[in-house]
C-alpha cells in the first residue's frame, strides 16, 4: 500500500531543473555583470538549467566558458559547453564570488 501510495504522489512532483534559464549574450555585451542581470530579470533560482548562448557572430573563448561556469555553475551536474553555448544546473543566482 506504501508503495502504491509513493509511486501515485511521485508523478505530482517537479524539480527546480524542471525550468531553463535561457541568457542571451548579443556582441561585446559578454560580462559576469550582463549574464547576473539577465539570471535576476528572468528570476532564476537554484538547480535551474542554465543556458548561456552568445550570438553566433562573436563565439566564446574557453577562457569565458570557464569564468561562467566557474561561476554559476554546480560541479557535481554535467557541464556542456560548445564555442558559443554554455549548458548547465545553476549553482546560485547571484553567482559565487572571486577572490
Amino acid at each position: 500500500m506504501r508503495l502504491f501510495v509513493l509511486l501515485f504522489f511521485s508523478c505530482f512532483t517537479q524539480a527546480d531543473m524542471d525550468y531553463i534559464c535561457d541568457v542571451n549574450l548579443f556582441g561585446r555585451d559578454d560580462s559576469s555583470e550582463q549574464v547576473l542581470k539577465q539570471i535576476n530579470g528572468l528570476e532564476c533560482k537554484r538547480n535551474n538549467i542554465l543556458s548561456i548562448r552568445l550570438d553566433l557572430a562573436v563565439s566564446m573563448s574557453s577562457d569565458k566558458i570557464d569564468l561562467f561556469a566557474g561561476q554559476f555553475c554546480r560541479f557535481d551536474r554535467q557541464i556542456l559547453t560548445t564555442k558559443s553555448t554554455l549548458s548547465c544546473v545553476l549553482y546560485s543566482p547571484s553567482g559565487r564570488e572571486y577572490y
